[in-house]
């Protein structure tokens, strides 16, 4: 296995490249990107549910997060994933949609599912222990760019499990959104 080696800056060099860090640093209050250095009054957003595998054929409601008046939320990491018998990763049983202001029942030309995340027939993130409150061992899926959700917005995830996949008790599906507030 190849190693890359680790580069060690001294003298004025070492100076110049603390100075670019520290300057990177203070501005990062001022940019306009809080999703890359969120700002002081940032609050951590953490919010999981699990409901038993749902009946065949309908949209379920496994994890629903309203944004505070005044604040917005950035959505960082994501799990859904089920936890049961009979399901194969991509087999199309089980479909995952996240969506905004969307309640279970509104048709699907009137939702509005976030990029990419609508009925999508594998997991996103995982647990790695028993159970994500037992072990504290979950493994998120991380957006590249996390999505910025508007304030007083209702924030979804949906399951629906088509066929093959045992439902009920002890079968369930988990969501966990993972992110942040700060004011608007």
């Amino acid at each position: 296995m190849l190693r890359s080696a680790t580069q060690v800056i001294t003298g004025p060099e070492a100076v110049k490249q603390f100075n670019r860090v520290h300057e990177e640093e203070q501005r990062r209050d001022r940019w306009p990107f809080p999703w890359i250095y969120p700002p002081d009054s940032a609050e951590p957003i953490f919010r999981a549910n699990s409901i038993q595998a749902p009946t065949y054929g309908s949209d379920t409601e496994v994890l629903l997060y309203k944004v505070p008046v005044g604040l917005q939320f950035a959505l960082v990491e994501l799990i859904q994933i089920y936890v049961g018998a009979g399901y194969v990763p991509g087999s199309g049983d089980i479909l995952w949609t996240v969506d905004l202001d969307a309640p279970v029942g509104v048709t699907a030309l009137m939702a509005n599912p976030l990029p990419g995340l609508y009925q999508i027939p594998v997991p996103l993130g995982a647990l790695i222990g028993p159970s994500i409150t037992a072990a504290g061992l979950g493994a998120p899926f991380q957006f590249k760019k996390p999505f910025i959700i508007k304030p007083e917005t209702e924030l979804r995830s949906k399951v629906k499990t088509v066929q093959n996949v045992s439902t009920g008790s002890p079968n369930f599906c988990l969501s966990v959104f993972n992110g942040f507030t700060w004011p608007v």
